[in-house]
């Protein structure tokens, strides 16, 4: 699945001397790859990671030593551990910037439940990022969000644009791959959910 994203400014920028970044579901896939990328800079923000108490291994090993693994449920009703973690205590500048990949079901094949849950988190880091005054929100949006338009005949090549509607969802052409990846419609529908929000 490839991503695009999507920017959100709030109008409190932070004067610091080394960005403090936040990654949802850090320990994800794309999580751990964007952490060790951006602390292979020459000059390296600080890193945490946060994620699911239940994926946390405390027998493995962080991607990047210089990173801080924070456990964090964000779709719990209670978000004063999210709000701690956004405004620094401890660090007078707080977060700079939030990147947002985390999902209770990361897949295609996530179920409407499941894509109501990830919508849940969102919403809270984005309602927390403005309380907060994070300087910028980044979130891994979908292609799936468009991907209707690619059984949709009355629309040909280049025929698709940025104002396009949304069209969630994509259907395999295999119907055995079909069966294992669904048609991405609820995944699709939680990314869309998470754009409107930043928009």
């Amino acid at each position: 699945t490839s991503c695009h994203a999507l920017v959100s400014l709030t109008t409190m920028p932070k004067n610091t001397s080394q960005r403090t970044i936040v990654i949802t579901g850090g320990l994800g896939n794309l999580g751990s790859k964007l952490c060790r990328h951006l602390l292979s800079d020459a000059t390296p923000p600080k890193v945490i990671l946060l994620e699911h108490p239940a994926f946390i291994d405390a027998k493995k090993a962080p991607p990047h030593p210089n990173a801080t693994i924070v456990p964090c449920d964000l779709g719990s009703p209670n978000l004063n551990e999210l709000e701690a973690i956004l405004r620094g205590d401890g660090n007078d500048d707080g977060v700079d910037t939030v990147i947002h990949f985390s999902a209770v079901n990361p897949y295609p094949n996530a179920g409407w439940s499941e894509s109501a849950q990830s919508m849940d988190h969102t919403f809270n880091i984005f309602q927390m990022a403005v309380k907060c005054h994070v300087r910028r929100v980044i979130l891994a949006s979908s292609n799936h969000v468009m991907g209707g338009y690619k059984d949709d005949t009355s629309f040909g090549p280049s025929s698709v644009h940025p104002n396009s509607p949304p069209n969630v969802g994509t259907v395999p052409l295999d119907p055995n791959t079909l069966k294992i990846s669904g048609d991405a419609k609820a995944y699709a529908a939680a990314k869309l959910a998470g754009e409107r929000v930043a928009m």
